[in-house]
């Protein structure tokens, strides 16, 4: 920590990762024909209000998002990070909850069900 400042970086895999097909390929953005990035952290990832629009009713909505303080813990997702798919070319991703827990979870799994993926045995 030189001059009281902390440097920290500017994003990491855990904020921001490979965009990855259902086979482990970095799938190119159809908009800007590079490889595409998504988000791997959210508070809450699904839509309970959309300006001009009618919310999902939060008692409806899924309970398994940070943004609930009663989230089962073990069924939350806080983050993942499609790189070690990418990069090393395994098969399977770490994905973190709420819980400290992290678990390998199958690449292919993780493009079906994303950040709900623990609710999916």
């Amino acid at each position: 920590m030189a001059g009281g400042f902390v440097q920290l970086y500017t994003y990491d895999s855990y904020d921001l990762t490979a965009f990855l097909s259902k086979n482990g390929a970095w799938q190119i953005d159809a908009d800007t024909g590079l490889p595409g990035y998504q988000r791997s952290y959210s508070y809450q990832w699904t839509v309970t209000k959309i300006e001009g629009q009618q919310a999902i009713d939060p008692r409806l909505d899924a309970r398994n998002q940070i943004e609930y303080p009663s989230a089962p813990v073990d069924a939350t997702m806080l983050t993942a990070c499609t790189y070690h798919a990418l990069i090393a070319h395994t098969t399977t991703c770490p994905v973190i909850f709420t819980s400290g827990t992290v678990r390998p979870i199958d690449v292919k799994k993780f493009y079906q069900y994303g950040w709900d993926i623990a609710n999916h045995p």
